[in-house]
């Protein structure tokens, strides 16, 4: 499998702005004339009756392919939300707690989540036609899915460039440097490191400085981008290999 324009977009923890930045990512591909896939294969905290406003509604509205409520519904938006994102649950939980909350059972697939069924239901989205694949995780680079994994687990066994979303406030320094090192001591491959500015955050600060005190912090070689700026950088970006964290 190529990791050529295939990327796993994951953060720092929830609510740091990945559906946007992965959203932003489709739409700039698409503007460059290039195709493009995503895919959110779990995702808690899902209301059926409201699809749209989803992750995954997001992503396929950025994807040109705007999700109806079910009422309105003639069976296609259905078919791409299952095709976008097949492990869905109510709760907004961690997986494993949002299973046991529905008694083990996904809404859409009403079967357990096995990792091992995850990393090859990924493995066949990213061998798609397309120039570039992303595939979105849900919460954090720690978060766990299954009793025994966790959202590091899932990008390990994929080993195709990672993008880590952090946001930039008050506090963002310690897990971001955190994540750098769990990803460094499994050997996870980063393509970048995305500092986005959320709105209404408590004691925010510009992207650029954070950008500027995490390559302080950081020994190794990584690549930092405020959002605007990897938007900007993106063509070159997705057409890169691999690149050493």
């Amino acid at each position: 499998m190529t990791s050529q324009g295939r990327f796993f977009v994951t953060g720092t923890g929830t609510g740091v702005g990945k559906t946007f930045v992965t959203a932003s990512l489709i739409r700039a591909t698409r503007h460059e004339q290039r195709t493009v896939a995503a895919f959110k294969p779990l995702m808690s905290g899902y209301a059926p009756a409201d699809p749209a406003t989803s992750d995954a509604g997001v992503l396929s509205a950025a994807l040109g392919r705007p999700l109806r409520p079910p009422a309105e519904d003639d069976g296609s938006s259905l078919a791409a939300l299952e095709a976008l994102s097949p492990w869905r649950w109510e709760a907004a939980r961690a997986p494993s707690m949002a299973a046991r909350a529905a008694g083990a059972r996904s809404l859409a697939a009403t079967r357990p989540l096995i990792v091992r069924e995850l990393l090859a239901w990924c493995r066949r989205a990213l061998e798609g036609p397309e120039d570039v694949v992303l595939l979105e995780s849900l919460g954090g680079i720690m978060s766990p899915i299954t009793d025994n994994a966790t959202v590091l687990d899932w990008a390990e066994g994929l080993r195709i460039p990672l993008l880590l979303v952090t946001d930039s406030f008050v506090g963002s320094l310690s897990p971001t440097l955190t994540a750098l090192e769990v990803l460094r001591a499994r050997d996870v491959p980063l393509a970048a490191v995305v500092v986005n500015d959320v709105p209404g955050r408590s004691l925010p600060l510009p992207a650029e400085v954070t950008v500027q005190e995490l390559r302080r912090y950081t020994p190794f070689e990584t690549p930092f981008f405020t959002t605007r700026a990897f938007l900007t950088a993106w063509p070159r970006q997705a057409d890169k290999g691999l690149k050493k964290a």
